[in-house]
């Protein structure tokens, strides 16, 4: 039947309406594809670099946006100390458009989301997912087996908005405007090694002692992140002599090789629970550094408001890790 995509709650005259709106716009515009043309080159600051975006060359995008002005009647953008700038009219429809196109891929996410009910993507680091979701995979399937993981591993800090995340992981204060945030746990470091290395190589007795041991490094710490230097000078060491012996580009083969006996790691709490609680690496000494810095839960502020399984498994995990006191 004709009127199959009517909503069930919408009035018999809005589809009127409606078509008559968009009767109205196909008149006002050239073409949709101008107001692509248009919107590139407005967020791109550039007419090249908005033609790069979308693949077409410069005059043809130039071409696009003269007939938008002539349909308008109207100059879209003006020229100002040799270089174009919107002009007033261009920067109403270049805010209209934002707010427009905003609205549309909102729009798309949540159907897409729809069209997934039960799947929850997570975006993590290799280190995030191996020592902090994985060893409680089960536990969080055996409480909800009916939502599916899609576990999406990056390298970088991940930007929710970027990667199409519902949840991820950051280090840091909480003080990122464009996104939500749920306190997870403190950042705290202190240094890890297997049983056989403190056995083979004796205990150690002091920081001194310590930063003369194989230390292992990590070859590039986060951005936020805190390395050896900074760990024993927040102890007071302030000069020291060591070796980078060995230097790793990822957590994971880092934490291989102490618990190989290769030498001393810095382990995160919580990171290394797994692994101390098994006796394959133990604390090297009865030292740590408490940061002022913290593991969040992230979620975009632009996405719509999550789904109640995707609220669910970020709940779980945020009881994980809840003080006792926050659990009773």
């Amino acid at each position: 039947m004709d009127d199959n995509w009517k909503s069930e709650t919408a009035s018999a005259e809005a589809p009127s309406r409606q078509i008559g709106a968009e009767n109205r716009l196909r008149r006002m515009i050239s073409s949709p594809n101008a107001l692509f043309a248009f919107e590139a080159v407005v967020r791109c600051e550039s007419f090249r670099a908005g033609a790069a975006e979308l693949n077409v060359t410069q005059p043809s995008i130039s071409y696009q946006i003269k007939k938008l002005e002539e349909t308008l009647g109207v100059e879209l953008f003006i020229r100002r100390g040799g270089r174009k700038v919107l002009s007033p009219s261009g920067l109403i429809l270049a805010k209209a458009l934002d707010f427009g196109f905003r609205a549309i891929e909102n729009a798309l996410a949540e159907i897409k989301r729809s069209t997934n009910k039960r799947v929850v993507t997570l975006c993590l680091s290799a280190a995030q997912a191996s020592e902090i979701w994985l060893p409680r995979l089960s536990s969080l399937r055996l409480r909800y087996p009916d939502i599916d993981l899609n576990l999406r591993i990056v390298d970088h800090e991940v930007d929710p908005d970027e990667e199409s995340a519902d949840i991820s992981m950051r280090l840091g204060y909480g003080d990122w405007p464009s996104l939500n945030n749920w306190y997870l746990f403190p950042e705290v470091v202190f240094p890890i090694c297997s049983p056989s290395y403190l056995k083979k190589n004796g205990k150690i007795t002091s920081l001194e002692d310590l930063a003369s041991r194989a230390l292992l490094h990590l070859a590039e710490v986060h951005p936020r992140g805190i390395g050896w230097r900074d760990w024993f000078e927040r102890l007071g060491l302030k000069r020291y002599n060591t070796r980078e012996r060995l230097r790793f580009s990822d957590y994971q083969p880092l934490v291989e090789a102490a618990i190989m006996g290769e030498g001393i790691a810095l382990g995160w709490e919580n990171f290394s629970s797994i692994h101390l609680k098994k006796g394959t690496l133990v604390r090297a000494m009865d030292l740590e550094v408490k940061t002022d810095k913290a593991f969040y839960i992230v979620a975009s502020r632009s996405q719509p408001a999550q789904a109640q399984h995707v609220e669910s498994v970020r709940n779980w995990m945020l009881s994980e890790f809840a003080a006792p006191s926050d659990k009773s």
